[in-house]
């Protein structure tokens, strides 16, 4: 007649499952990793997203996806999965042009250019609007 457990494990029935157990909670832990590299990878900033909104971002998912990596090193790949995101193709040119290695030095040169940028916008539209405006006054005078 079979004996019945009641519940009981064996000392090893109880390992096999806490091993297995540590195993899935591994592999999961490994997909989750996977899974916040592949953001990293197809991250790109959206449009009226800040630039510091996407820095923080990008930190938060280095540390999400390479939890294990030293810190210069984590500076280094995020710092180029930073300017990889940035929206315009020749902002992320100038950006990567300076070699940065950190992204805080990304993050700070990027909005220096940024707003460099929007001033000579401004400063372009107001050329424009008083160029066209002197035309004007001179068919006014020749009249």
């Amino acid at each position: 007649m079979p004996v019945k457990s009641f519940g009981i494990r064996s000392g090893s029935d109880q390992y096999v499952a806490q091993t297995d157990r540590s195993a899935q909670e591994s592999l999961r832990a490994v997909r989750q990793q996977d899974k916040h590299r592949m953001e990293l990878r197809l991250r790109r900033r959206r449009s009226q997203e800040t630039l510091s909104a996407l820095h923080q971002d990008v930190r938060r998912l280095m540390a999400l996806a390479y939890p294990n990596l030293d810190h210069s090193s984590r500076e280094t790949f995020a710092c180029d999965y930073f300017v990889d995101a940035l929206e315009d193709a020749d902002f992320t040119l100038k950006v990567r042009e300076r070699m940065l290695v950190t992204l805080d030095d990304a993050l700070r040169y990027a909005l220096r250019l940024e707003a460099w940028m929007k001033n000579a916008d401004q400063v372009r539209r107001q050329n424009r609007s008083s160029s066209q405006k002197e035309p004007l006054r001179h068919k006014l005078k020749g009249r």
